[in-house]
């Protein structure tokens, strides 16, 4: 699957660029701008992390504000709830301080949901918003024609929530570089 979708990413000339992003110029930089959304959606994949931990783990209200947002998303029989961690991508906005992974059964399945803290609250966070949002639109891809599912697809993928200069600006990466310096 990951070879279908960089080989027809660089068609994504239908979607608008990020705020604070040139237009891209030529077919070659609209290839190389889909390639680096995708890179970037890879690599923040929602998965459990488990360092740089916060300094007290989660208090009893967290965690029924979590049991609470799980339910949201039918995640009722909870496996595993993973440490808080510090720092988080800046795609998920300044205002993101930590992050938790979550994971539920589903009979023979396991799903997980990563949340974000802002604002002193739990919240789904942009970047699993746009993957839950994207694993839809792979889940209806049979039903779609070719032509039709190439374009939502490139449509979704320019609509990754990818910052500007996401290697400088990421707090989780600066976070972990500095507490394993020390």
């Amino acid at each position: 699957m990951a070879g279908l979708l960089i080989a027809t990413a660089w068609a994504a000339d239908s979607g608008n660029p990020p705020a604070g992003t040139a237009e891209p110029r030529s077919e070659q930089e609209r290839w190389i701008r889909a390639m680096e959304f995708q890179a970037r959606a890879r690599e923040l994949y929602p998965r459990r992390r488990d360092t740089p931990l916060r300094y007290a783990n989660m208090t009893d209200d967290e965690v029924r504000e979590v049991q609470a947002i799980a339910s949201k998303y039918r995640m009722s029989q909870f496996v595993n709830i993973s440490p808080v961690v510090t720092g988080c991508p800046c795609e998920e906005g300044g205002g993101c301080t930590e992050q938790v992974y979550i994971t539920s059964h589903f009979g023979e399945k396991t799903r997980g949901l990563q949340l974000s803290r802002h604002r002193n609250a739990w919240v789904v966070g942009a970047v699993q918003k746009w993957w839950l949002e994207f694993e839809s639109l792979l889940a209806r891809q049979e039903s779609m024609s070719y032509r039709e599912f190439s374009a939502a697809r490139d449509l979704k993928l320019l609509e990754f929530p990818m910052c500007e200069k996401p290697d400088s600006q990421d707090e989780s990466k600066q976070v972990a570089e500095n507490t394993s310096t020390k």
